[in-house]
């Protein structure tokens, strides 16, 4: 039988490699929440990571967590990456600007020939009606000339 200091020493042990576990996964979770330039507090990081909001509460998570930035103000982000994302995003935001207009001005030009392709087929219906018509009356004076004969 294993002694009670044996069996703590396995339980601190796999304390250790949950938390290990866990700070991974709220790790990988700041990140991707970084990237897609999503709001990182603990409640999107919990959600990202898959873990339970409480957990964020515990002890040894908020000292992890002054780690990072956004969750530690003594620490400076580096300003040359913040103008760097502020320009990015400013360019972006301009990109977006430029697509939105080339979208509306396809939608005028779909609209437009939407309508053209409506008039031709208008066109078209009539056009075909008066070929009948004139099949119709030829078809009429060739069997005036067949009786005649």
């Amino acid at each position: 039988m294993e002694s009670k200091k044996e069996l703590n020493q396995g339980l601190k042990k796999y304390q250790d490699e949950q938390r290990k576990a866990t700070f991974a996964k709220i790790e990988k979770a700041i990140l991707t929440l970084r990237e897609a330039g999503l709001p990182i507090t603990k409640k999107t990081v919990a959600e990202e990571a898959g873990i339970h909001y409480n957990v964020m509460k515990k002890e040894h998570i908020k000292e992890f967590l002054l780690s990072f930035p956004e969750f530690n103000p003594e620490i400076e982000t580096n300003s040359a990456d913040s103008k760097h994302l502020e320009e990015e995003n400013e360019w972006l935001k301009k990109r977006i600007e430029q697509l939105e207009g080339k979208a509306k001005a396809d939608q005028q030009k779909k609209k437009a020939l939407t309508t053209e392709i409506s008039m031709l087929k208008a066109e078209n219906k009539e056009i075909l009606e008066k070929y009948q018509r004139l099949l119709g009356a030829y078809q009429k004076v060739n069997e005036v000339k067949i009786k005649k004969f």
